[in-house]
């Protein structure tokens, strides 16, 4: 890890306070998913219902959306994220739960004290990191730690693929990363399958709009070691 990698993902998630995360659901997914990166706020929402397990770890977890939203029934819910604002607002928002906060960075190994989850989500982190999506992979080597063979990995990240950005899309983007909030020039669907696929035996990605969703599981030995209980 590169002291540059690491300036990049506070960059990115320095803008996370509490007033920020006030307003976020109405400006990010209300306006910029739905009419921006032309995604439904409601196609996110419904891809955690289908996948979301009852021993889920969430990686990234911004205001908590997602989890608030969806109807899974979560026995242990465990909220991993970098900046401590995230963390204690989604914490709050999804207390019914009870989960634990997780202090963590995922440009390093991840580690919790307990054993590892079912699920693992990880939306809108990728597009936050420095580099290709070569280097964006190797966040799914540092989740093995908490992974089992058989745990499903899922998430979404914003793509620049030919066709995904309209006018307004491509906009954003140019003010998003020059701000480095955002760093995702070069990140592609193609990209993404091709770190899945060095890692897991089974993947799929599929965009709307500007939005890579991504699921993956049967963790390969390909990358190191995974945790059996």
């Amino acid at each position: 890890m590169t002291t540059t990698a690491t300036q990049a993902i506070h960059d990115a998630t320095k803008a996370y306070t509490r007033p920020v995360l006030g307003v976020y659901d109405t400006l990010i997914m209300g306006l910029l998913a739905r009419t921006v990166w032309r995604c439904p706020p409601a196609l996110f929402v419904n891809y955690y219902d289908t996948i979301v397990s009852a021993n889920h770890a969430e990686i990234g977890v911004g205001t908590g959306y997602c989890l608030d939203r969806c109807r899974a029934d979560i026995g242990r819910l465990a909220l991993i994220d970098l900046n401590p604002n995230c963390l204690g607002y989604a914490g709050e928002r999804l207390a019914r739960h009870a989960p634990t906060t997780h202090l963590r960075n995922v440009l390093e190994p991840v580690h919790v004290t307990a054993e590892p989850f079912d699920t693992i989500a990880i939306g809108g982190v990728l597009h936050c990191l420095l580099g290709t999506m070569q280097d964006k992979g190797r966040v799914f080597d540092n989740l093995r730690p908490i992974l089992k063979r058989d745990s499903v990995v899922f998430g979404y990240s914003l793509v620049s693929d030919a066709g995904a950005l309209g006018p307004a899309a491509i906009a954003a983007r140019e003010v998003l990363n020059r701000l480095r909030f955002v760093n995702n020039k070069l990140d592609t669907c193609d990209g993404l399958r091709h770190e899945l696929a060095a890692r897991f035996d089974e993947h799929v990605v599929t965009r709307v709009g500007a939005i890579a969703f991504f699921i993956a599981s049967q963790l390969s030995n390909k990358g190191g070691e995974s945790h059996e209980i």
